[in-house]
């Protein structure tokens, strides 16, 4: 099934609840700006919902520094190597991450969008 066909197979369906937060780092995201710190960002290793029986389908992330850029697109809810990597690489200092086009899965064939489902994380330092 294509990307766009489950996006929009997700728009249809309404019967997420709404009280239904993604969780980053174990903590629920109540905006679509947050600030953590890298290691906070790392804890769990993967992106989580506070629903019991979802959990997250697939998203897409980008990263921006000067002369540098990631973006792809992840089809599960952890957080790939290749990210991992990239957030700890003291040479490019990535400052934010852009999480994008969160989809949620209910059960085996419900997909839902979240209520927030475009989330920047920027990163600060202790």
């Amino acid at each position: 099934m294509s990307l766009t066909a489950l996006t929009l197979k997700a728009q249809q369906s309404d019967s997420l609840p709404k009280d239904t937060l993604v969780l980053l780092g174990g903590k629920p995201v109540k905006a679509r700006e947050i600030e953590m710190t890298k290691k906070a960002f790392l804890k769990t290793g993967k992106i989580d919902v506070n629903q019991k029986g979802c959990t997250v389908d697939q998203y897409s992330y980008s990263m921006f520094a000067l002369g540098s850029n990631i973006r792809a697109t992840v089809r599960d809810s952890l957080i790939p190597e290749k990210l991992k990597r990239a957030v700890l690489d003291k040479r490019i200092n990535y400052r934010y991450i852009n999480l994008e086009g969160i989809v949620i899965r209910h059960g085996d064939d419900d997909l839902f969008i979240p209520e927030i489902d475009t989330i920047k994380v920027k990163f600060v330092y202790q």
